[in-house]
Formats: C-alpha cells, structure tokens, sequence
C-alpha cells in the first residue's frame, strides 16, 4: 500500500537538526472525505508502537503556525515521541472536522485504532504558544488514559486548590 511505503520513508527518514534528531513522525492527511475513509487510513498508516494523535489546523491560523514552530524544539519532540501526529487541514477537510466536533484550531484528538477520539484539547491547554508551556501538555495527552481539559486550565490558573 502506498501509505506504508510513506510511512516507512517518514520513519526511516525522520532527521531533525545535526544536535537533536527528530522522534516526532507527522503525517498529513488530505483526502477530503467520510470519517470511515480517515478510519482506513489510520489503520494502514499507525504503527503499533505510535498512539494516533489529530492534528486540525489551518494555514492562515496565528496559533497553528506558533505550533508548528514549537514542534521541531528538544522539549516539544520528546513529548511527542510516542505520538504519530496526523496533520489535517480544516479547510480542505471539513467533514473529517465536523465529525470531530472541531470548534477552534489548533485542535488535538487522540484516538483509538477505530478512530474514536479519547481525549481532545486545544491550545487553549497550555496558555503561551512556547515550547516549555506545550511540550507537558501533549505528554500527558499522549501517555496519559485520559485528559480532563478543564481540569488542566484550572491547574495552570492555581484555580484547582
């Protein structure tokens, strides 16, 4: 399958800068669609070591883009080490978005093998767009069963005591 072929490439192929070698394996996803359509392509494309992780986001979006500059960081990366990060334009992508119940960008998802999301976040989570702020954020959605968004946001304002 072409997507396996893809993958192997993006694994195999996956160097960050000379210091600090990238273990983040992002795909993007562009087929626009049915969810069942993305289900197959998450089944071919997830390796069994990777937790699947739904990226929504846009082009002309501020905080999107401040993500996408945080990502390559030391701090970000090994947070994300376990994650196989599915990039998906809303744009080009709606009905995958809408499926999802996406509201704001950048949005989060982590699913299950079927596709069924576990747990969803936003940039909302961790405040300023800095690495230092993102990367405990997507540690704990990746490694953790389960992300109480709310929860977070109250702990981050020291409103939770």
């Amino acid at each position: 399958m072409l997507y396996s072929l893809f993958l192997a490439m993006l694994l195999t192929g996956c160097e960050g800068t000379a210091t600090h070698p990238r273990k983040t394996v992002v795909l993007e996803y562009s087929q626009a669609g049915s969810p069942q359509a993305f289900v197959q392509f998450l089944q071919g494309a997830t390796p069994a070591h990777r937790v699947p992780v739904v990226y929504f986001y846009a082009d002309w979006c501020g905080p999107c883009r401040r993500f996408r500059e945080a990502l390559p960081s030391p701090e970000v990366d090994e947070a994300l080490q376990q994650a196989l990060l599915i990039k998906v334009n809303i744009d080009s992508c709606q009905e995958l978005a809408a499926h999802y119940g996406v509201t704001a960008i950048p949005t989060f998802v982590k699913v299950d093998a079927k596709g069924r999301a576990l747990a969803t976040i936003t940039s909302d989570a961790w405040g300023e767009d800095v690495p230092a702020k993102i990367a405990p954020v997507m540690a704990q959605l990746v490694n953790g069963n389960a992300y109480d968004h709310d929860l977070h946001i109250l702990d981050r304002l020291g409103l939770d005591k």
